[in-house]
Parts: structure tokens; sequence; C-alpha cells
């Protein structure tokens, strides 16, 4: 019997995270267009507004082709939209991994089921939040070209603002509290996002997904506590 998934980010329930991630960047956008662009000569102006504007399309971009793609395992919907019970038996037979959760044979080892999408994603690395979304060997191009945008967007805005904080600091206002917020997180979006592209670079390094990591990690916590079950198949997303 076919189970109800979610395909992509777009569907509800949203992650909170994910609702927080768009209202921090409409936050500093505002305060950028409204606050400080308007203080700078016009060619100077000209040319900040087109730094943030291109860097900013650009994480929208990315963010909302990650956000409606289906990393969904192709064998999985194969086998639970099909009524052929010769096809499904070849599909069946084409395999000797099975998802339980899904009642459908899965791609290979690679392939986890995701319980907040409810879906069986290929070559499964993580469910991202922040995207509402599972990345996979369909999307993980999207996710990292995604987090390169970020990290680019988040450069430029620190240091247009601190640039502005230091031109102007004579002339510091009640309404500047929303300039330090938005610099506050912009460095915070920086230095953990820079952290998450080293991460995932390692794991490149390694040939890893971020699943593949936190298995051998909870396998490594589990030879000094041996009583503690590590079965990958305990990890749920």
């Amino acid at each position: 019997m076919a189970i109800r998934v979610r395909k992509n980010g777009i569907q509800c329930p949203w992650s909170i995270y994910q609702i927080l991630s768009w209202f921090s960047y409409i936050f500093s956008i505002l305060v950028f267009y409204l606050q400080i662009s308007p203080c700078y000569t016009f060619y100077t102006r000209i040319s900040i507004n087109l730094a943030i504007t291109l860097s900013l399309c650009l994480v929208i971009w990315y963010l909302i082709i990650l956000t409606i793609s289906d990393p969904s395992d192709p064998l999985v919907i194969a086998y639970l939209t099909t009524n052929d019970s010769s096809y499904k038996k070849s599909l069946s037979e084409s395999t000797t991994r099975h998802c339980n959760y899904c009642n459908s044979p899965v791609s290979g080892i690679s392939t986890k089921h995701c319980l907040r999408c409810n879906r069986c994603t290929i070559k499964f690395d993580h469910h991202c939040k922040f995207v509402n979304n599972c990345v996979g060997k369909v999307n993980y191009t999207l996710f990292f070209k995604l987090i390169i945008s970020i990290q680019i967007h988040e450069c430029i805005m620190c240091a247009i603002i601190l640039h502005f904080l230091i031109t102007y600091r004579e002339n510091y206002t009640e309404y500047y509290i929303f300039i330090f917020g938005s610099l506050l997180k912009s460095v915070l979006v920086w230095v953990l996002n820079g952290y998450l592209i080293s991460f995932h670079l390692f794991l490149l390094k390694k040939s890893m997904t971020t699943y593949d990591y936190i298995v051998v990690k909870r396998k490594e916590k589990s030879c000094v506590n041996p009583s503690q079950n590590m079965s990958d198949t305990n990890i749920m997303y």
C-alpha cells in the first residue's frame, strides 16, 4: 500500500528552522536597503547594491531549487506507484535491500528512510531542517552550492556593515540597534556556515556522507559503552 510522503521542502508541515531562516534574511535585507544603502554616495550605493543583490539572488536560486527538489529513491517511487504485479516482482528481484517503513525494495545500502519526510532517499546524506528537505544523491551538489553562495553573501554583508559602522560611527542613532542585529546575524551565519562547509569538504575527501559519519561516531562510542546498541538501523531522522 502506498504511503504518504513529503516530496519536497515546500510541503507542510514547515520546519521552524526553515521559517526562522526566511525571517532572518528578510530582516537583514530590509536593514541593508532601508538603513545602510541610502547613506552612501550614488556610485558607491550602486556598487554595494549590485554586490548584495547578485549574491542574494544566488542564495535564493539555490535555496528554491534545493527546497523543491525530490531526492527520493526512484526504485521506491516506481514500486509504490505501479499496479503491475509482474513489474513489482521484477523490481523486488533487482535488489536485495528492502525498506520496512515504505514496504518496498530500495536501490542499495546507501538508500535510507527519513522519518521526517517519510520517504527513502537515495545516497542519503542528511535531513536539512533549513530547507525542510532531505539531501542525497539527487540534490547534494545543490546543497553544497547553496552553502557556498550563503558564505559569499554573508562575507559581503559583513564587510559592508562593518565599513558602514566605522565610517558613520559619529552618527549613531537608536535605529542602529537593527544594524548591529543584522551584523550579529551575518557573523553567526558566516562562522557556522563556514564550519559546515569545512565539514562537508572533509566528508568529500573521505568519500563519506553525513549519515556515514554519524554511524562511525556512534560505533566508536559503542566501543566505550558496549551495552549501547549502535546498529545503523537505529539512527532515525
